[in-house]
């Protein structure tokens, strides 16, 4: 069950950072096109030089460079450029963390929970302002790309419908990251140890979607990483569903929130 006075104060308190995470997303999304509507040609003749490009480049974003790569393609990368998801994992990390581990930390959790609201109410009053989040900036990721599809002229128009796509594997991933940092603050009673164990688990990913590119290990290993899930080129260029993507990272966001939340009403608080 919901707590309204719990959700309006979780929205409040992060107002500012999602007003200025949802801001920067869009903004860069519109500087993006118009730096790749301006070195496009460039970047991919650099790119195709580097032969170890080619091999980096499918591994993350699940296309050749030498077969299919296109000015729509190099659009699709800003999805997956390290500020979004920079933007896009500290929103999640702060919100979730704020009262899930910070009133622990700060010792105020005994006046929290003391409250008449269950303990599973307030985890789950936590989850609908991520899962709110989550989806006004990737909603801001689209309507950037909008924008600049209006003010950039392009050699080809830029299909909209295929980033909405990508924009919905985007929302899933993030979905993913929240149930992770839910799980992980459920289980620490610190919120330095619960960024620390989170940040820790998506570098972890990120340096294997990178080596899956040169090693054969890496590529086995590849489906334990969530980005690997996430490879926004295939359907901006082809205007597909990764159905199994999005359901994959959907179900493991659910089932860490179940897990967590399962956690997070036997735990002990304990003394200052």
């Amino acid at each position: 069950m919901i707590n309204g006075a719990l959700f309006r104060k979780t929205l409040r308190d992060s107002a500012a950072m999602i007003v200025v995470v949802v801001a920067a997303v869009a903004a860069f999304q519109i500087l993006f096109v118009w730096a790749m509507e301006q070195l496009g040609p460039d970047v991919v003749e650099l790119w195709q030089r580097l032969r170890f490009m080619r091999g980096l480049f499918k591994s993350m974003f699940g296309v050749d460079i030498a077969e299919h790569v296109s000015w729509i393609s190099l659009l699709a990368v800003g999805l997956s450029h390290p500020f979004v998801f920079a933007a896009c994992w500290a929103s999640v990390l702060t919100v979730v963390t704020r009262t899930l581990t910070s009133e622990v930390d700060q010792g105020t959790a005994d006046l929290l929970l003391a409250l008449p609201i269950r303990r599973v109410d307030v985890y789950t009053t936590v989850a609908i302002p991520v899962l709110l989040i989550n989806a006004a900036i990737c909603l801001a990721a689209w309507l950037g790309i909008a924008m600049a599809s209006r003010i950039v002229e392009g050699p080809e128009p830029i299909p909209l419908g295929g980033f909405g796509i990508a924009c919905v594997n985007l929302f899933a991933l993030q979905t993913a990251i929240a149930g992770l940092t839910a799980l992980v603050s459920s289980l620490v009673n610190r919120r330095a140890l619960a960024l620390s164990f989170t940040l820790a688990i998506l570098l972890a990913s990120f340096v294997l979607n990178f080596l899956e590119a040169f090693l054969d290990f890496a590529q086995r290993l590849s489906f334990l990483g969530v980005l690997s899930y996430f490879r926004p080129v295939d359907p901006v260029r082809t205007g597909e569903w990764p159905w199994s993507s999005i359901a994959a990272l959907l179900a493991f966001g659910v089932a860490c929130w179940i897990a967590g939340g399962f956690f997070y009403a036997r735990k002990d608080i304990p003394a200052r």
